[in-house]
């Protein structure tokens, strides 16, 4: 399996597409039939959108869940443990979104 595209990677390519920006003679390794530095702004846009959908999803499902737990945690004996597991999954779902 191939490595993933870390951030940081991911800047040095959108540096790349800034440096090549109007020299569509520079070899690149993604082409379009614009030129190099369009296929790659795709591609960065793309994936920024992807990122972005996956957040809002990691987000919703934390939230769902410290719903969940807060309602079927209500009255129960673990009732503090279960307002703390809410609090902790609505953090998550903050610090995903």
């Amino acid at each position: 399996m191939t490595a993933r595209l870390s951030p940081q990677r991911e800047a040095e390519i959108a540096a790349a597409v800034a440096v090549y920006e109007g020299h569509p003679n520079i070899g690149f390794a993604c082409c379009s039939a614009h030129g190099p530095a369009d296929g790659t702004r795709e591609l960065l846009a793309e994936l920024a959108a992807v990122r972005a959908e996956r957040d809002r999803a990691t987000a919703a499902a934390f939230t769902a869940a410290a719903d969940l737990v807060a309602r079927y945690g209500a009255g129960s004996v673990e009732q503090g443990l279960c307002r703390d597991i809410a609090v902790q999954l609505r953090r998550r779902a903050q610090e995903a979104s």
